[in-house]
C-alpha cells in the first residue's frame, strides 16, 4: 500500500506524460492500492479544484481524475486511524504519517523536503516521485 503527498498528485492530474502521472499510472495498472485518510483526500480535492488550476486542465478532467482516484483507492476514516504525530513543521503534514503508521504502508511519495527528511519513519519509506518509480521497477 502506497501513499501518495498532495503536491504529487496535483502534479500527475496537471502535467500529462510527468513523472508523478506515471507514477500513478503505474500504481493503477497495478492495482497497488493508494491509501487516504479522509483529511488528506479531502485536502486533495480542494486544492485540486482551485480556480487558478482553471488555465492549466479542465475542471472536468480535474474532477474525471479525482473521480477515478476514489474509485481506486482505499479511504480510511480519520476516526479510525488511531495514531497522533507531531513532528511536521506544517501540521497538515502528520496527516500522511498517521496513516502510513496506522495502515502499515510501506511508502509514502511526496515532494515536500520536510517530509523526506524523516525518512525512514518508523519502517515507512518517504521517497521522491523518482526514488519510488525506481523501486517499482525493481518489483517488475
Amino acid at each position: 500500500m502506497v501513499i501518495f503527498d498532495t503536491n504529487v498528485l496535483v502534479s500527475a492530474a496537471l502535467i500529462r506524460g510527468s513523472q508523478p502521472d506515471a507514477a500513478w499510472r503505474a500504481m493503477l495498472a497495478r492495482d497497488i492500492p493508494m491509501l487516504f485518510s479522509e483529511s488528506t483526500f479531502e485536502e486533495l480535492s480542494e486544492v485540486l479544484m482551485r480556480g487558478k488550476f482553471d488555465r492549466y486542465v479542465s475542471r472536468a478532467a480535474r474532477v474525471a481524475f479525482l473521480d477515478q482516484l476514489n474509485r481506486s483507492a482505499i479511504i480510511i476514516g480519520d476516526s479510525a486511524l488511531g495514531v497522533r504525530i507531531d513532528i511536521c513543521r506544517d501540521p497538515a503534514d502528520n496527516r500522511f504519517l498517521e496513516l502510513a503508521l496506522a495502515t502499515a504502508s510501506k511508502f509514502i511519495v511526496t515532494g515536500d523536503a520536510d517530509l523526506l527528511v524523516l525518512d525512514p519513519f518508523r519502517k515507512v519509506r518517504i521517497l521522491t516521485v523518482g526514488a519510488f518509480v525506481e523501486v517499482m521497477a525493481t518489483l517488475e
